[in-house]
């Protein structure tokens, strides 16, 4: 607004406005997925009819916070900001449109060009390098296998305090190889209350754990380990046909989601060519979520309810980012007319939201870098599970809501376009 000539209080109250209703489709198509989760997983549910009564308390709890979040993200984003950047351009020591991204001389404030990148005519760059890595990840992980956890799997997870030193994950899950014939996946944490060592123990399948057989468990590490004692701390169990339930529960989740997801856009920017839009930001939404499965994977980290909540909260992020973008396109066709190709307003649209995406994803990548290095130093693999494959989410969010889901709604309209102009 401020490049365009108008005054610093003319172009604050214009661009309050206009980036209103974007930060509104964002934060209702973020609302979409924390009610879903809350819906399909929490109390008296909405697929009770399906998969019986079950409470996933973890994912629920998520999408209460998320919710949550969203709203006071919300008032805070809208109403607040608002306030407090008003106030601020009231002080004249402030009133200076450079404060505000505008050019310190008054003269030259309409003078600047925006510069404009060609995205359009570089979009199978931007697919290839999108094909490769998901060709990457894919054939990595049918090589080294998906390891599902006990939600998914079924079968028995234990939890021991350990006394001593000298203890790696590895080691335990060896041991346990070794001397009990059994394959386990083990994770140890750092109780930040008491400062002790905790040892998960998960057992996959058919493997459920009696009571003596944890005792035995307990027993054969503490003789393993010579500077450490282990101690039954809890236990659960979950059938192997409750843990497919689970599972299928998360697809239909994932499925619900996204049509609401798709209506929802198809209703906001139908007079861009809404069902188009939806669909391609979907595809985009698919290829993130490859990605961070992707990551798991390679990693060795298990498919459990962390997965879920990294996929969701990633489909989130990277959606609100596309809304924005679609907004800007709604908009700049409004502002240049019919008349001018829709390649050029994407290619102005994607330019003057180059600049939010990267600084918004390089924002929340650098506060994951410090969740993942605190972590990291009190060995909390939970904590770690999430943010590392969150940290890969975001760029590929970044990638594809700025370099893929756009061109790809563009290319649909112009074949669209010249469809309907061969058939005239």
């Amino acid at each position: 607004e401020l490049r365009a000539g108008k005054t610093l209080d003319g172009a604050l109250q214009r661009g309050f406005q206009s980036s209103f209703w974007a930060i509104f489709d964002g934060n209702i198509t973020t609302a979409i997925v924390a009610v879903m989760l809350m819906g399909v997983f929490g109390p008296s549910n909405i697929l009770s009819l399906i998969f019986g009564e079950s409470t996933t308390g973890s994912i629920f709890s998520f999408g209460f916070t998320l919710l949550v979040g969203i709203i006071a993200n919300f008032i805070m984003g809208v109403f607040a900001t608002r306030m407090m950047t008003l106030s601020l351009a009231g002080f004249k020591c402030l009133h200076r449109k450079w404060l505000f991204g505008g050019s310190k001389e008054d003269g030259q404030a309409g003078s600047k060009t925006e510069k404009v990148w060609d995205f359009f005519s570089n979009r199978k760059t931007f697919y290839i390098i999108s094909a490769a890595v998901l060709v990457v990840g894919i054939v990595a992980s049918a090589v080294i296998g998906p390891k599902l956890d006990i939600q998914f799997a079924g079968g028995a997870m234990i939890r021991y305090t350990v006394d001593g030193t000298g203890v790696t994950s590895d080691a335990v899950a060896q041991t346990i190889q070794d001397k009990l014939g059994k394959t386990a996946s083990v994770s140890l944490n750092t109780d930040m209350g008491t400062g002790g060592q905790q040892a998960t123990i998960s057992f996959s399948g058919n493997q459920g754990m009696t009571p003596d057989e944890q005792k035995e468990v307990a027993d054969t590490l503490s003789d393993a380990f010579h500077d450490a004692t282990f101690t039954l701390l809890e236990s659960n169990s979950v059938d192997a046909t409750m843990g497919a339930k689970f599972f299928q529960k998360c697809l239909v989740c994932f499925a619900l989601t996204a049509v609401l997801l798709l209506a929802y856009i198809a209703l906001r920017f139908k007079k861009i060519g809404g069902l188009s839009a939806g669909l391609t930001a979907i595809v985009a939404l698919l290829h993130d979520v490859l990605i961070s499965f992707c990551v798991f994977v390679v990693f060795g980290m298990p498919i459990n309810d962390i997965f879920i909540a990294v996929v969701l909260t990633i489909l989130g992020y990277s959606l609100n980012s596309t809304i924005v973008i679609y907004d800007r396109v709604r908009e700049n066709k409004r502002k240049f007319g019919s008349k001018t190709a829709l390649n050029t307003i994407m290619n102005q649209s994607l330019s003057q939201t180059l600049g939010r995406t990267l600084l918004t994803s390089l924002t929340t990548f650098l506060a994951l870098v410090a969740v993942l290095a605190v972590a990291g130093i009190y060995s909390i693999s939970s904590v770690i599970s999430f943010s590392l494959p969150m940290m890969v989410g975001v760029v590929a969010g970044c990638f594809s809501s700025q370099f893929i889901a756009p061109t790809l709604f563009a290319a649909w309209q112009n074949h669209v376009q010249a469809k309907e102009k061969s058939n005239s």
